[in-house]
């Protein structure tokens, strides 16, 4: 096993310019799952219908899966510069607290309500970056790692890539922008 890297924790600039990319891959991935759920759903109640027209929408379903892992691991990819891990090493500083603060009140002295209201924005950032399973990223970074892009979901399923752990991981990446 390789020693974990300490990266660098990013400064306020580089998380605010990363919030807009965050948000687009985090929609992404969310419209991909949402995707593969509702054709998930439409083929449960085929059951003993058009054969031809469920294996279409199956394999449509297997592409929404695929890349809602892809996008989930763009987002969360420790390493890259975007990511939620990025934003979350910086919202972790002591400091963060008062540069967002600092940031919220657009330079001026901070109102009254910028620091409860800043405060509760980060401990809902901090309290949904913490419900994210990591042994279920892990997963999918070692399904990522051995060919992602040449596989299709019954190889991840052979990963032990379920569908509870994709679901759980969209709903932790994108519940943070939520409000």
């Amino acid at each position: 096993m390789m020693p974990k890297v300490e990266l660098p924790i990013p400064t306020f600039q580089q998380v605010a310019r990363m919030a807009p990319e965050l948000n687009s891959w985090t929609s992404m991935a969310a419209r991909a799952y949402g995707m593969y759920s509702g054709i998930n759903e439409a083929i449960k109640m085929t059951r003993g219908k058009n054969a031809l027209a469920k294996e279409r929408a199956n394999e449509i379903r297997q592409e929404m899966i695929m890349m809602t892992l892809i996008r989930l691991f763009a987002v969360m990819d420790r390493q890259s510069e975007v990511s939620l891990q990025s934003a979350y090493r910086f919202l972790n500083q002591p400091t963060a607290l008062a540069e967002v603060v600092q940031w919220y009140s657009s330079g001026q002295d901070p109102t009254v309500d910028a620091p409860a209201t800043c405060s509760a924005a980060l401990d809902k950032f901090l309290s949904v970056y913490r419900q994210v399973d990591f042994k279920g990223f892990g997963r999918i970074q070692s399904f990522r790692n051995g060919q992602i892009a040449h596989i299709a979901w019954p190889d991840a399923e052979k990963a032990k890539v379920t569908y509870s752990e994709v679901e759980t991981m969209v709903r932790a990446c994108c519940r943070w922008r939520a409000n």
